[in-house]
C-alpha cells in the first residue's frame, strides 16, 4: 500500500474484513508506528459506535503479549504442554501410515512442527 493515512489504511481494512463483521472483531494487529495508533482509534471509535463494545488493546506489539499471555497460561496449568507439543513430531515422523491416517480423520494437512528455541516454542 505505501505511504497512507490511518484513514485510508482503515477504509481498506474495512473492505477485506466485511464479512468478519463488527461484531467479531477482537483486536488489531499493529507493528507499532503512530499510524497504526490512530488506525486503531479509528477501528475502535467505528466498533464501538456500531456494536457497543471495544476491542482488546494488547498494545503495539500484540504477538509477543498475546504468545506470552499462552505461555504463562500453560505453565501455570503445569502440564508441561510445551514438551508435549513437541513430542508429536515423534509420533509421526518416519511413519507415514500414521501421517496419513491423521489427514485422514481430521480432513486437515499435517500440523506445523513445535520447536522450542530459547525457551520460546515456535512453529515451523
Amino acid at each position: 500500500m505505501g505511504h497512507h493515512t490511518a484513514a485510508h489504511i482503515y477504509e481498506r481494512v474495512e473492505t477485506v474484513c466485511l464479512d468478519i463483521g463488527f461484531q467479531n472483531r477482537i483486536q488489531l494487529s499493529m507493528d507499532g508506528p503512530n499510524v497504526n495508533w490512530k488506525l486503531f482509534s479509528i477501528a475502535q471509535q467505528n466498533i464501538e459506535g456500531q456494536t457497543g463494545k471495544k476491542m482488546l488493546n494488547v498494545g503495539s506489539c500484540g504477538l509477543h503479549i498475546l504468545h506470552n499471555s499462552f505461555r504463562a497460561g500453560c505453565a501455570a496449568t503445569h502440564w508441561e504442554l510445551g514438551h508435549a507439543l513437541s513430542t508429536l513430531k515423534w509420533l509421526f515422523k518416519d511413519v507415514p501410515a500414521r501421517r496419513e491416517d491423521y489427514t485422514e480423520v481430521t480432513g486437515t494437512s499435517f500440523p506445523l512442527t513445535s520447536v522450542i528455541i530459547d525457551g520460546l516454542n515456535m512453529w515451523r
